[in-house]
């Protein structure tokens, strides 16, 4: 997806979604693989919540979001997804965030979350870890629909992910 996304080539399709519904599905899956460590997903969603969006790439940033976040909970913690809207009106954007009560990225990792082949442990093999791919590809996903991507670590403990698409976004290119 990202070599595409750097050819410029078609990356999405949005089409009219329910994103609640799209992560419900995605915390169900994640709350499977889950269960062997007690770690509980847990969903709040705004229902209501209507928006353009290609569903097969966002699912593909929450599953990534919601992987790393899965590697990094405790034993008998919480997963936290949730969708909000912020802001009115033409300005309006859906938000999607997933929180881990993990230990939170390194504070010299969080400006360079988003590059490719970044990684929060560069001790970390690639079997444990991953490539460092994850965040890169959620990025273009909220990029390419028009949005931004933040990370940070959430005042009571744990890494913090937000997806901010907007709800009028019929962009098709990155």
């Amino acid at each position: 997806m990202l070599s595409r996304t750097d050819e410029g080539r078609t990356v999405v399709r949005p089409e009219p979604l329910a994103p609640a519904e799209l992560l419900a599905a995605a915390v169900r899956a994640a709350s499977s693989r889950a269960a062997p460590r007690k770690v509980r997903v847990r969903l709040q969603a705004d229902e209501g919540v209507r928006m353009m969006a290609d569903p097969d790439r966002l699912r593909q940033a929450v599953d990534n979001l919601l992987d790393n976040a899965l590697r990094y909970a405790p034993d008998g913690s919480d997963v936290e997804v949730g969708l909000t809207v912020r802001g009115a009106e033409m300005d309006a954007r859906a938000v999607i965030e997933v929180h881990d009560h993990g230990p939170g990225f390194p504070r010299a990792f969080l400006p360079l979350a988003f590059e490719r082949f970044r990684r929060a442990d560069a001790a970390r093999s690639r079997h444990g870890g991953g490539a460092g791919l994850g965040l890169a590809i959620v990025r273009s996903i909220a990029q390419a629909h028009g949005g931004s991507a933040t990370a940070d670590n959430a005042p009571g403990g744990g890494a913090r992910v937000r997806l901010e698409i907007p709800l009028a976004s019929g962009a098709t290119r990155l």
